[in-house]
């Protein structure tokens, strides 16, 4: 296991995918811009960080993401312990679901142009009338096309995010409306940071963003889906102090460019990016991003 000793200033940011984590990481990094910041690491490209901090003397930034289906890639299990200030973000489960099933086109649908058509041939049927579609039917339809469970991954990796929060009760718990909200006051106390209000993404992470809203789900969700879901997701809202309301909105509405658009532009970007990742290791690219960025 790899020791952080030589590090004189450690964050750690966590949290499932699609909770706000690369933002905050951003801003973070925006405050302490000199800062060694790691993302999404694996042991090599910490490695690399270790050696260029140990000769810099500077602190360290590192995002991890909690998704044990890539544990192998990008989660490292480095006790609590080793970092001076830890944030472990997390997000109303239902909006995390709807921003999930809308970013995973990205992976699984880029390199199939008539499996895409099809799943954004029902987006689009559903932005035209979100209560005719239910969003259970999109997720249906998404699994039928890349062989996927993501509904029940997805209560898997919940199941999996609130074990990690029980370990490491140190971490500072920060929700992922208060992010969008600009409400860090708290944040920037633990941290001893001044947080920028502004801050931009690094242009190779532009296509994470989407609504930078919260409680999209309830346009998206219908009835039957707060019928077919409830039972199952009120347990992680008790468990992450959310209340139980599941209100729908009275008249919902899906913007093109918070769903079908947002797919077309985030699909585009991958298919820019994909022979660059094919040609390049892991290494490679902390290498690269070292050059510019540490």
């Amino acid at each position: 296991m790899l020791a952080l000793e030589w590090l004189d200033m450690k964050i750690c940011i966590a949290g499932q995918p699609k909770t706000g984590t690369t933002a905050l990481y951003h801003q973070i990094r925006s405050a302490v811009p000199e800062a060694v910041g790691v993302f999404e690491p694996t042991y090599e490209q910490l490695a690399r960080a270790q050696e260029v901090t140990a000769s810099t003397g500077r602190d360290l930034v590192i995002k991890v993401v909690l998704n044990e289906a890539s544990a192998h890639r990008h989660w490292l299990p480095l006790p609590s312990e080793q970092f001076d200030k830890g944030v472990l973000l997390q997000r109303d489960p239902r909006d995390t679901l709807v921003s999930l099933l809308l970013f995973l086109p990205r992976s699984y649908l880029y390199s199939q142009p008539g499996a895409l058509a099809t799943f954004l041939d029902l987006v689009r049927r559903k932005e035209d009338n979100p209560a005719a579609i239910d969003f259970s039917d999109l997720i249906d339809l998404f699994n039928r096309l890349v062989g996927r469970q993501v509904f029940t991954e997805f209560i898997t990796r919940q199941h999996y995010g609130l074990g990690w929060r029980h370990t490491r009760p140190e971490f500072f718990l920060f929700r992922y409306e208060d992010l969008v909200a600009g409400r860090t006051a708290a944040l920037s106390d633990y941290l001893g940071l001044a947080l920028p209000s502004e801050f931009q993404l690094a242009k190779n992470f532009s296509f994470v963003a989407r609504t930078k809203q919260a409680g999209s789900w309830r346009h998206w969700f219908t009835e039957h889906d707060v019928a077919l879901w409830r039972s199952e997701l009120t347990p992680f809202l008790a468990a992450m102090g959310y209340k139980d309301d599941w209100q729908l909105a009275d008249t919902p509405q899906i913007p093109a460019e918070h769903g079908s658009g947002d797919i077309e532009k985030i699909v585009a970007d991958m298919r820019q990016r994909r022979p660059r990742w094919r040609a390049q290791s892991a290494l490679d690219q902390l290498s690269s991003w070292g050059k510019h960025h540490l």
